[in-house]
């Protein structure tokens, strides 16, 4: 999107600084009930809390994240492409760097 309508995705300086554009997402805790909305951002820091989404009336309602915005957590990924961060390991020394940019970005082995 942000190819397409550049700044698009920017804050709003006119205004109260938040972004131009607003991304929701559509949720209910029971089939056939009305649908609320939630902002993407703050969808994202539930996620960082957990898996799962609570409803503030009822603590024992739950709906999966990843079923509100796969994409926000990487479920919609095939799970043969997904890394266990628990088996990754990382050695931040000059022998394991394969390459650096002009900027701030290097990539290590």
């Amino acid at each position: 999107m942000e190819e397409w309508f550049p700044g698009l995705l920017e804050v709003d300086i006119c205004g109260e600084g938040e972004t131009l554009l607003k991304k929701w997402a559509l949720y209910s805790f029971e089939d056939g009930e009305e649908r609320q909305k939630i902002l993407l951002d703050d969808l994202l820091k539930k996620a960082e809390e957990g898996d799962l989404l609570i409803n503030p009336n009822q603590p024992k309602s739950t709906v999966p994240i990843a079923q509100i915005a796969p994409d926000l957590i990487l479920a919609d990924l095939p799970r043969n492409i997904m890394l266990n961060n628990e088996e990754l390991e990382f050695h931040q020394a000059p022998e394991n760097l394969l390459g650096k940019d002009n900027c701030c970005v290097a990539s290590y082995r």
